[in-house]
């Protein structure tokens, strides 16, 4: 793994295999389902779930944090309310008091359930 690390990023974009490893994602076989198109989506998603998150703590979104992204213009154009997205964040800690933070595969379902219920309803 280390080996890779001291690759260019050339080599490592075109690198399918390195020891008992095999690159699987992204776009290794162009796809016609658009399955290949998950790629960028998480990205971008990835980069929202940052960008509400403080600077000393990546790993996890709170619900303060959440909330901000109701300033974001794709969400108010949307037509999402606050207290739906208040609900959605409870319901993604399952009912578990203690928890108060979701990590960014929960974020994703969150956002997966607002795609689902706005976009394609």
């Amino acid at each position: 793994m280390i080996r890779l690390t001291k690759k260019s990023r050339e080599s490592v974009v075109e690198l399918t295999e390195l020891g008992s490893l095999a690159k699987i994602h992204p776009g290794v076989i162009e796809q016609q389902d658009g399955s290949d198109d998950i790629y960028p989506l998480v990205r971008n998603l990835r980069q929202i779930f940052y960008n509400i998150t403080p600077i000393k703590s990546k790993a996890t979104v709170t619900a303060q944090m959440f909330e901000k992204l109701y300033a974001k213009k794709v969400i108010k154009s949307c037509e999402i309310q606050k207290i739906d997205m208040s609900l959605a964040f409870q319901a993604s800690l399952g009912g578990n008091t203690g928890v108060r933070a979701v990590n960014f595969i929960s974020f994703c379902h969150i956002m997966f359930k607002f795609y689902e219920a706005k976009m394609v309803n």
